[in-house]
């Protein structure tokens, strides 16, 4: 578990009508660190995170204080599958629920 604060200044997106501290509560516990069925995605409670499943800032400052992160992260967190919750990847869609007549 971590806890991480973000300051969020005022009108960093339309919602913000003041600075905030915006509070992390990021669980690492049984991620992996590769896309695997067994993965399990880092969370948070941050809204990106509970409402959309995006990996927040919060889970990839956590990650980065892991010593795998070095070895892991490469150029960049959008190639990294294994952040994404599998039940909203795309690649892992049935064909079948795409196939037409």
């Amino acid at each position: 578990m971590f806890i991480i604060y973000e300051n969020v200044p005022k009108f960093t997106d339309h919602h913000m009508k003041e600075s905030v501290v915006r509070v992390h509560i990021v669980n690492l516990r049984d991620y992996i660190w590769k896309d695997d069925p067994a993965n399990v995605v880092p969370t948070c409670t941050c809204p990106a995170n509970r409402n959309l499943k995006d990996c927040c800032a919060g889970i990839m400052v956590a990650l980065k204080q892991r010593p795998e992160f070095a070895t892991w992260y490469g150029s960049s967190f959008l190639e990294k599958r294994e952040l994404l919750s599998r039940r909203l990847r795309a690649d892992l869609t049935a064909p079948s629920l795409y196939s037409f007549m």
